[in-house]
């Protein structure tokens, strides 16, 4: 993969990585299936600060990685599994691995961040309808957050709920929700002290909300015209610092979209769409006794758009 990031008008910086990777499966009389997967990735990268080339700081020049898991069939509509994985993030779009960014000049705590999950689950079908229940926890080493103005890394702990359901409520109508419950997120220092939660840009932690549910509505009218909706909700949360404080975001997150597509000949086709109806441009990020900053954030957006298939 290579990626090219230009980011405050300074830096011009380029990765390059490289992965091998292997997977496989293994059926059991027709209704067990495990898997295996295999991976190493090596990272380079090409930094340039206001036109200076810049020192590749990055700990570690390469991560392996690996996933193992296990489906089983309990009924012909009812499937249980589970699975563990590691993998990695680079953070390049947000802060890391731009070395004189990190906590000195050397490159100390420029490194990638490397996660393990758990996760069971189980998916049940009907006639009509589908749904997926999991529990999963997920441990990130070297998650970049802000500290006086330099990356500090931060391990973060998360565990929590996911469910999806999939239902065609008629022959042109069809539903799809989400709901995700956080049981807790813990951010840890190299030293051992509590980060309380805050990850990114330091007092201004990127916290994740305690419940959320999404929903989409599609309907099909005919062969030509189809019509959908979404909405997001996400509950306000609380943070505690680490004097015994407690701050709190002033509403919830939310969101509303609808659109539209219109096939107009057999290889041509439209689509519109109106995102973020209610014209939100906090989206629940401030605290509560803090004024709302909406300078330069972007609200209420309509997309047009054409397809044509030669």
């Amino acid at each position: 993969a290579k990626t090219n990031n230009l980011r405050d008008n300074r830096w011009d910086n380029t990765f390059d990585d490289y992965a091998l990777k292997w997977r496989n499966a293994l059926t059991l009389m027709d209704n067990t299936v495990f898997s295996v997967g295999l991976r190493n990735t090596w990272f380079n990268n090409d930094i340039v600060l206001d036109g200076a080339e810049q020192p590749d700081n990055l700990t570690k020049d390469s991560v392996f990685s690996w996933e193992a898991g296990i489906a089983h069939s309990i009924a012909p509509a009812t499937r249980l599994r589970a699975s563990v994985a590691s993998g990695f993030s680079r953070f390049y779009s947000i802060y890391g691995n731009f070395g004189t960014d990190a906590l000195n000049p050397n490159g100390a705590q420029d490194e990638i961040l490397e996660s393990m999950t758990y996760e069971i689950g189980v998916n049940q079908s009907w006639k009509s309808a589908t749904l997926d229940v999991s529990l999963y926890t997920i441990t990130q080493d070297n998650v970049p957050r802000r500290n006086g103005g330099a990356i500090q890394n931060v391990d973060v702990e998360q565990s929590g709920l996911e469910a999806a359901v999939r239902s065609a409520l008629t022959d042109t109508i069809f539903i799809e929700g989400s709901y995700t419950h956080l049981f807790g997120l813990k951010a840890t220092r190299d030293d051992g002290t509590d980060a309380n939660g805050n990850i990114f840009y330091g007092n201004n932690g990127v916290n994740v909300a305690s419940d959320q549910v999404t929903v989409q509505i599609d309907w099909k009218l005919n062969d030509l015209l189809s019509l959908w909706a979404a909405g997001m909700y996400g509950t306000p949360f609380e943070r505690e610092n680490a004097d015994g404080t407690k701050d709190a975001r002033e509403r919830a997150y939310q969101r509303l979209d609808i659109g539209a597509g219109w096939r107009i000949t057999k290889k041509a086709s439209a689509r519109v769409r109106l995102e973020n109806i209610t014209d939100e441009k906090d989206f629940g990020s401030t605290l509560e006794g803090q004024p709302v900053n909406t300078d330069g954030r972007l609200g209420r957006v309509a997309w047009i758009g054409f397809d044509y298939t030669f």
